[in-house]
C-alpha cells in the first residue's frame, strides 16, 4: 500500500485540494484539469480542503508495458499548484514511483518554480529519492 495514502484519490496530508469531477472537462478539444480556490468537505479521505482541483487517474484503466505516452502541457503559476505525472506499481505498493514531471509553485525546501523528474528506488521506509531539477 502507498504510505500515508488515504482515500479514493490516494492523498495524503501534502494536498490542500480534494479532487472533483466538475474540474475535469473538455475545452475546444483540450483537456483541462481546473483548481479552484473554494472550501470543500471531501468524503474519501473525509477532510475540509480550502481548494478542489481536477485528477485523471489511469490506475486499471491503461498499462505502459510497450506503448508510450506523448504529452503537451501548459502549468499554471503560483504557489498553491502541483501538477505532475506519476507512476506507480500497479499492485499499489511504494516505491517504486517515477514522477515523469513534477511542477511545485513553491517548496520551502526548494524554493519557488522548480520542475523536474524524480524516482523513488528501494523498499520503504529505507526508500531513496533521485531527483533531476529542470
Amino acid at each position: 500500500m502507498v504510505p500515508g495514502a488515504e482515500g479514493r484519490y490516494l492523498l495524503n496530508r501534502n494536498y490542500d485540494a480534494y479532487f472533483t469531477h466538475e474540474d475535469v472537462y473538455i475545452e475546444e478539444g483540450e483537456l483541462v484539469l481546473r483548481n479552484q480556490k473554494r472550501k470543500i468537505v471531501g468524503t474519501s479521505p473525509q477532510e475540509t480542503f480550502l481548494y478542489s482541483s481536477g485528477c485523471v487517474m489511469s490506475m486499471h484503466k491503461i498499462y505502459f508495458n510497450t506503448d508510450y505516452l506523448e504529452l503537451k502541457a501548459k502549468f499554471p503559476i503560483g504557489t498553491k499548484v502541483w501538477p505532475a505525472i506519476w507512476l506507480i506499481p500497479e499492485d499499489l505498493s511504494w516505491c517504486p514511483e517515477w514522477d515523469l514531471f513534477e511542477y511545485f509553485g513553491c517548496r520551502s525546501d526548494l524554493g519557488q518554480d522548480l520542475m523536474g523528474m524524480h524516482l523513488c528506488y528501494s523498499s520503504w521506509p529505507e526508500h531513496k529519492w533521485k531527483s533531476d531539477l529542470l
